[in-house]
């Protein structure tokens, strides 16, 4: 996961050096992105899981910050990320 207010726990590791690293080795990546969810303590969204409350802001917010994380990560403009969504 590269981020999101519901990443279930950091990721000190990952970091632009690890992605080129595995990149420069034949791996290929799948950015996901975990934003708000649909409803807190809904599937494995646990109680304390930060919920949707707000469709457009929260979105368009969530969608901001996972190119801010992908291009930390060196992962540029064309590059697919993808938006954990669960229980929708």
């Amino acid at each position: 996961y590269i981020g999101g207010v519901n990443r279930a726990c950091a990721q000190p590791d990952l970091t632009d050096t690890w992605v080129r690293t595995q990149y420069t080795g034949g791996w290929r990546l799948l950015p996901l992105y975990v934003g708000p969810q649909p409803s807190a303590g809904a599937g494995s969204c646990a109680d304390d899981c930060a919920a949707i409350t707000d469709p457009a802001s929260q979105g368009r917010a969530a969608a901001e910050d996972a190119v801010v994380q992908a291009g930390a990560l060196g992962l540029g403009p064309g590059s697919v990320l993808y938006n954990d969504l669960e229980q929708y």
